[in-house]
């Protein structure tokens, strides 16, 4: 049979290791939190950078429209000042 000396020895290396195991567990866990987090920010980022492309697109897009709606009432402006002169001076 066994001295009790030699199954306490047992015991605590055996307390030892689970408790070792529960750390080595515990650490895996938080390293698992810690990458869905970055995962999630980077996530995030991603989802913040497209919607500033969006909005930008959109603005340019609207600046664009602008512009052609401006040229084009210039050029009809001018047009009717044209045929005005002619007008003028075919009277």
């Amino acid at each position: 049979m066994m001295s009790k000396l030699r199954l306490s020895s047992i015991i605590i290396n055996l307390k030892k290791y689970m408790l070792q195991d529960d750390q080595a567990q515990e650490r895996a866990e938080l390293e698992e939190n810690h990458q869905a987090e970055v995962v999630d920010l980077a996530m995030t980022q991603q989802k913040e950078k497209d919607a500033e492309l969006a909005r930008l697109s959109d603005l340019e897009e609207t600046a664009r429209i602008e512009k052609q709606t401006a040229e084009a009432t210039a050029t009809e402006k001018a047009g009717e000042e044209a045929e005005a002169v002619e007008s003028k001076k075919a009277l």
